[in-house]
């Protein structure tokens, strides 16, 4: 429509055109939140606080810091200092298992950490897994493992079954 619209008898105002580079103004850049989070199962969790949609579902993500610590072990028959680390890690939660959410600064969130020591997922490898199974429950899952090896070949070539 042109801004004098004779039809009508008087003027329209058209909206103010904007010149590109004002339009794609950058969006405004949100603080780092620090909080202590209180979830469900006796668990809690500090570091940093965002909203996380990577799924579709709201989450809030934590991100906590790294934590380095020391921890006294027994060696050669005395106590020793040993510094520990868990590395930097991020939990994504859904909103219903949180139970409380306490705003904090930087230096009490950071120091929650290190008191919480909360350790990212560790994935476990068979190896090692088994290392740590008496002898005869080993062989037995290692028996396990054959007989689900020898039926999964068995069935790979046996397309004639009810599934």
């Amino acid at each position: 429509m042109h801004p004098t619209d004779p039809s009508a008898g008087h003027q329209v105002a058209s909206p103010p055109q904007q010149p590109a580079a004002a339009a794609a103004q950058p969006t405004p850049q949100i603080p780092q939140m620090w909080a202590i989070v209180e979830l469900m199962g006796h668990q809690r969790v500090a570091g940093t606080i965002s909203h996380d949609l990577t799924f579709g579902a709201p989450l809030m993500r934590v991100d906590v810091p790294e934590v380095v610590y020391l921890d006294s072990v027994w060696r050669n028959g005395a106590f020793v200092d040993v510094e520990r680390r868990i590395p930097a890690h991020s939990r994504s939660v859904g909103h219903p298992a949180v139970f409380t959410i306490h705003w904090v600064d930087e230096a009490t969130a950071r120091l929650a950490a290190v008191q919480i020591k909360a350790s990212p997922l560790k994935l476990i490898s068979l190896h090692s897994a088994l290392d740590s199974v008496p002898e005869a429950e080993r062989q037995a899952l290692l028996q396990l493992t054959r007989s689900s090896a020898l039926i999964a070949a068995d069935d790979a070539g046996d397309n004639d079954g009810p599934l």
